[in-house]
């Protein structure tokens, strides 16, 4: 069922597959054997921006094809806030394949880099892209699709649909001696019915997420935006 990411062409490769760096993992500097990755069946981030880079580190990102357009603002969140060393940032990321920057969503834990999450409020949109850059790497990953349209009343003698729910693609990366790598594509539909009948289309609103994450330092502190 590729037709889900495949509603964007994927112009150039931004999705970085190298090694995840040490701190990503909480190693220390003392130099030691290069990490032996299982398999590469996913990434570690986009373009120069990947997991285990610290704050300063992604501020320096000024300049390139991709960088980080603006200053990192702190965003507080009710569930990683309650977790100790875990802190979250937003801002903006430059890519060639977008006029406009892509919204960014970054999460720390004990200053290393442990979740990426880029988002647009529309279909098939720059997210779309990158995704599709991800499964034409790595493959088709894990769909899931619990989206449905919901009927609404006749209006006008025309049945009216509002589609909810998300659909989710899931790449796994599994590292010897690192934390496993989990991407993931999402969008939701939050349609709403017209609230009268002078409207004749739904209410549609959609969100397209791509989040690359450290599962085992993240995943109990990435929580909703």
């Amino acid at each position: 069922m590729k037709s889900l990411l495949f509603s964007a062409a994927a112009t150039s490769f931004l999705i970085f597959s190298g090694q995840l760096p040490a701190a990503a993992a909480g190693k220390s500097a003392v130099p030691r054997a290069p990490t032996i990755v299982k398999k590469e069946t996913g990434p570690i981030g986009i373009g120069p921006l990947t997991l285990g880079m610290s704050k300063a580190e992604v501020e320096a990102l000024n300049s390139g094809d991709v960088y980080v357009a603006s200053r990192l603002h702190r965003s507080f969140n009710k569930n990683s806030e309650q977790i100790p060393g875990v802190e979250r940032y937003v801002s903006k990321l430059v890519t060639p394949i977008s006029t406009t920057p892509i919204s960014l969503s970054l999460l720390f834990k004990d200053s290393s880099l442990v979740s990426i999450s880029a988002f647009a409020r529309q279909e098939d949109s720059v997210i779309t892209t990158l995704a599709a850059q991800v499964l034409a790497k790595y493959g088709e990953g894990t769909l899931s699709d619990s989206s449905h349209a919901k009927p609404c009343e006749s209006i006008n003698g025309e049945t009216i649909a509002a589609k909810n729910g998300e659909i989710s693609r899931v790449w796994e990366r599994e590292s010897v001696g690192t934390s496993t790598i989990q991407t993931t594509f999402k969008r939701a539909h939050m349609d709403t019915c017209p609230a009268n009948q002078h409207v004749h289309e739904a209410v549609a609103i959609t969100l397209e997420f791509l989040t690359i994450e450290a599962i085992q330092n993240a995943k109990t502190a990435f929580g909703k935006n």
